[in-house]
């Protein structure tokens, strides 16, 4: 008995180390658990395009901020909104606690940038003008950057099965012209440098105006020598206006040959104009709903 004696105060002493050592390695994990929680990426998502991306790459949640374009997918409906275009200010932004900004090139006012990079705000920005190259760089540049490159290899080639064969002979292209509407006082057209140029081209027609840039005030002079085949809305627009028949009482509307076939067709604002993952599904259903001009 007295042979075993001497091992016991060791054998105390072991155990004493083991639940130190024990407790210590919790400490730690909890400490990093800590921190881990506390640089939890936080993201402020500028634009429909960057936030239906960002979703699509299963980031969606990391989303903290949007701006009020960002409406698709309807979970981002739920997400704060820290405004609208150049009015959106540093102090909106700052307030959600993010510390990630994804937006398109130019979509912030200058001093507002300033504000937020010396507040130390990740700031990540890529090309803005609309195109198909435009979207592919938008989903490389952003999935690199958080880390889901390989989903955003997905991405990429999901929209290039989406395109494949959309494209009508040059000769069929009907002339299409896309009308952004708030009800009949307030209605513009699309040009050049627009998303409804690149999506009408993708989608097998062809601009219905040419020589202008960006958009311009409807006039009945502009709409009947224009004398588009299609006229293109987004479903709000269209309801604002009273449907087909309110178009039909728009001046110079019922001289076109959008008007005496009654070739007047809207799409869902988002899908349309986005640019985003769904630009494939946006680019066939436009094919389709201009394909039956002959």
């Amino acid at each position: 008995m007295r042979r075993y004696a001497c091992f016991i105060p060791v054998l105390l002493l072991s155990l004493l180390f083991f639940s130190c050592g024990k407790k210590q390695k919790q400490n730690y994990e909890h400490t990093q658990a800590n921190a881990a929680k506390r640089t939890a990426l936080k993201i402020v998502s500028l634009g429909g395009q960057t936030t239906e991306i960002i979703f699509s790459l299963g980031k969606g949640k990391a989303i903290v901020g949007r701006d009020v374009t960002s409406i698709y997918p309807e979970q981002a409906l739920a997400i704060t909104s820290v405004g609208r275009g150049k009015a959106i200010t540093a102090e909106s932004i700052l307030s959600t606690n993010a510390n990630l900004l994804v937006m398109p090139e130019g979509q912030l006012k200058k001093e507002t940038v300033d504000q937020l990079q010396a507040a130390k705000m990740d700031i990540l920005t890529y090309p803005d003008k609309k195109s198909i190259n435009q979207l592919k760089s938008a989903v490389k540049i952003i999935s690199e950057k958080l880390d889901r490159k390989r989903e955003g290899e997905a991405i990429l080639s999901q929209i290039d099965r989406d395109l494949a064969g959309l494209h009508a002979a040059k000769d069929k292209r009907p002339k299409v012209l896309f009308v952004y509407a708030r009800g009949s006082g307030a209605m513009s057209i699309a040009g050049n440098n627009t998303f409804a140029e690149e999506i009408i081209r993708l989608a097998g027609g062809q601009l219905a105006v040419e020589g202008i840039k960006d958009f311009k005030p409807l006039t009945p002079e502009g709409l009947i020598q224009a004398n588009p085949d299609f006229m293109l809305f987004f479903d709000s627009g269209l309801k604002s206006l009273g449907g087909k028949e309110g178009v039909l009482k728009i001046q110079g509307v019922s001289e076109t040959t959008a008007g005496k076939k009654m070739q007047i067709i809207s799409m869902e604002g988002s899908l349309l104009s986005s640019f985003g993952p769904r630009l494939g599904q946006a680019v066939k259903e436009l094919h389709e709903k201009i394909s039956v001009h002959q």
